[in-house]
């Protein structure tokens, strides 16, 4: 009983880990794309600029909103 509680445990560990990885990922490339994009239209020319940091900043969000979702999902499932 005690091996399958942490069979279950470390299953779920790397399910939502690789999720979280994939939503946070995908996410971040889009909103990446999106800004880069829009601020090439812009200034007519790629550069790096403070567009990377609302990129950061929104892929930190995601990354973050995805654990809770990750342990609310745990806590139903237990």
């Amino acid at each position: 009983m005690r091996l399958l509680k942490l069979l279950r445990r470390k299953t779920y560990i790397i399910i939502t880990s690789a999720l979280r990885l994939l939503i946070t990922a995908f996410f971040g490339v889009l909103t990446a794309v999106w800004f880069v994009s829009a601020v090439y239209a812009q200034r007519g020319y790629y550069a790096v600029g403070g567009e990377w940091i609302v990129i950061i900043g929104i892929t930190y969000a995601i990354w973050k909103l995805a654990g809770h979702v990750a342990r609310m999902w745990w806590e139903d499932f237990v």
